[in-house]
């Protein structure tokens, strides 16, 4: 029996049955019985070896790796991580990796060299793409460690780390989806940049295939760089509107990118919803508040974040075993689309 069908079984999470095998004060009496009730009818044993690791050593770092160029859909993600482990005995060292680095074996060693100089005992990672990384890197990990919104390796045999995440291929394809059936031909896509090898190139898959599958030709023009910056992505926008009056619609995968995009298509004369159908991806807080509000897709950002660190501290202090979580995306139908 693993902690999680203990958890499973007692009706609770598992950071809940966590913090009953680690004696913290925060569980109530019912709950705390009832967990160590069914510990003792299924004689479940924790990890001791994992247990004597922490008692015995004094170094209780957890890293925070973003990569990528900022935008605030993992600064938001890195506050929930911080402020979670800001309520426990560890300490949080944060790197910020804004380089675009083609060779990712090279990235990857640089992850192990961070992760063993600062000697953590943990690391969450946000964002990325190693994908193309062997099997005898990923066991070269020296720690624990917690991917979020990741790509990864889909058919790793021996999985040695954890992740948190969505399917972004299925995500963009449902996206565009959406357009398609609304009858638009003509579609703008919003990406960070061309060099984009994170979640943005899963849900650029996305968009293209659901273009050949509704037998819409794919044109390059419409694509748009908005670099996870609004000035960027107004001017950009503003350009290929300029350039391509036949554009119907646009499809982005970013809020922070849209609310250029927004902007541009007013300074156009043209209104989202109206004139120019305009879907996002994130479910931003700020979308809500725009004029007209935008139509997206939310991802759970602080569910991944929460589950992320959550996870990453069980597996340091109860020796759980690595797995995967993917989480749903919500539609969110505004006034832009």
């Amino acid at each position: 029996m693993k902690i999680k069908d203990i958890a499973q079984l007692a009706g609770v999470g598992i950071s809940t049955v966590s913090r009953v095998l680690n004696n913290y004060p925060d569980v109530n009496k019912e709950t705390r019985e009832r967990v160590l009730k069914i510990i003792e009818d299924h004689n479940y044993t924790p990890n001791d070896s994992a247990r004597l690791l922490k008692l015995n050593d004094n170094n209780d770092n957890i890293g925070i790796v973003v990569e990528g160029v900022y935008n605030e859909f993992f600064a938001e993600m890195e506050r929930v991580i911080s402020t979670f482990v800001g309520k426990t005995n560890y300490t949080l060292i944060i790197n910020h990796d804004n380089k675009h680095d083609e060779d990712k074996i090279k990235k990857f060693k640089s992850l192990l060299s961070f992760i063993n100089t600062k000697k953590l005992k943990g690391l969450v990672y946000l964002g990325g793409n190693y994908e193309s990384i062997p099997q005898d890197l990923f066991n070269q990990i020296p720690c624990k460690i917690v991917f979020l919104n990741t790509i990864l390796p889909s058919k790793s045999t021996a999985f040695n780390y954890s992740s948190v995440g969505i399917d972004n291929y299925l995500s963009g394809y449902t996206q565009m989806e959406y357009l398609l059936k609304k009858g638009h031909k003509y579609i703008g896509i919003i990406i960070s940049d061309f060099k984009d090898s994170g979640v943005g190139k899963l849900r650029f898959k996305g968009y293209t295939d659901a273009l050949k599958n509704y037998n819409i030709e794919f044109c390059e023009d419409y694509i748009i760089e908005g670099h996870y910056n609004y000035e960027y992505t107004y001017n950009q926008t503003l350009e290929c509107l300029r350039n391509h009056s036949k554009i119907t619609a646009i499809c982005s995968s970013s809020d922070a990118m849209s609310i250029g995009a927004l902007r541009a298509v007013h300074d156009r004369g043209l209104t989202a919803g109206k004139d120019i159908d305009l879907i996002s991806f994130d479910g931003m807080d700020i979308v809500k508040f725009c004029i007209p509000s935008i139509t997206t897709f939310i991802q759970p950002r602080r569910e991944i974040a929460l589950s992320g660190i959550e996870l990453l501290i069980e597996l340091i202090e109860t020796g759980i075993d690595n797995y995967q979580i993917i989480k749903d995306v919500v539609f969110c139908k505004l006034e832009s689309c």
